[in-house]
């Protein structure tokens, strides 16, 4: 490989407990394995905050199409009536958030992180549901989006992952 100028980059992907096995590796002194493939760690974060949730949702507004060669954003497609209106999901953000700290909290989970995963299933949820294509609802509502985060499986998930994070 080096005679082709190629150079092998190795990233390692996983779970906080790869830094508890990385640790272990340094203390029994298994640094090639370290210096190989654990060199360097970065911790990837959900949606801690308004302003995270917000750049996310203004995707949908601006960023995205769809269908693929329309020229119409998700929110565009889904809500076309609010959407000629002015109506946003970026707008949303201050709603969505809370909703989503009130379930967290609820819960009793200590911090919110929000995966990509659970709020695109939230989304997707509100669009299918009760965009122009099933309900045909001019623009969600709150209890619409409550029922969509119930519905992604976010706080199973975070109750679970609480739960191993105790032990």
């Amino acid at each position: 490989m080096d005679k082709a100028g190629i150079q092998l980059t190795v990233i390692l992907v996983g779970q906080p407990e790869l830094l508890h096995q990385r640790s272990a590796f340094i203390r029994t002194k298994k640094t090639q394995i370290v210096g190989r493939f654990m060199s360097q760690d970065h911790e990837f974060t959900g949606i801690q905050n308004l302003e995270d949730l917000k750049y996310c949702l203004t995707g949908f507004d601006q960023e995205s199409e769809y269908p693929i060669g329309s020229g119409w954003s998700f929110t565009h497609y889904y809500f076309p009536d609010a959407f000629k209106e002015g109506h946003r999901l970026e707008n949303e953000a201050n709603d969505l958030f809370e909703l989503f700290k009130e379930s967290v909290s609820v819960a009793g989970i200590r911090k919110i992180d929000i995966p990509m995963q659970y709020l695109m299933l939230t989304i997707e949820y509100v669009c299918k549901r009760f965009g122009t294509l099933n309900a045909g609802n001019y623009w969600p509502t709150i209890e619409q989006w409550r029922r969509a985060i119930e519905s992604s499986g976010y706080i199973t998930a975070e109750l679970l992952h609480e739960s191993v994070i105790k032990k």
